[in-house]
């Protein structure tokens, strides 16, 4: 759901269930503790934002291959715009 937990400073280690199959926007925008996320291979869409300014994100999760929709933005403020060769490669195999 979008702004889901936005904004929560307790959350560090996610794992997005297999059932899930989107991230809305905004969704852990804001969670400045979060260091790792893990997805289901499920998981089809990140929305806007999603981990806007995630300052402890460094690394993009590993995604199944039912991705459809991500977009660079989903990760904007977050330690890992430093690293955008890496979604930026990702996004080029698609």
């Amino acid at each position: 759901a979008a702004k889901a937990f936005k904004g929560n400073k307790s959350l560090k280690n996610i794992s997005i269930a297999t059932s899930i199959t989107q991230i809305g926007n905004d969704a852990f925008s804001g969670c400045k503790n979060l260091k790792t996320v893990t997805v289901g291979k499920s998981l089809e869409t990140i929305g806007k934002n999603a981990f806007k300014s995630c300052k402890n994100l460094k690394k993009i999760p590993k995604f199944g291959e039912q991705m459809k929709n991500l977009e660079s933005i989903s990760f904007n403020g977050s330690a890992i715009e430093e690293n955008l060769n890496q979604l930026d490669i990702w996004l080029a195999l698609r």
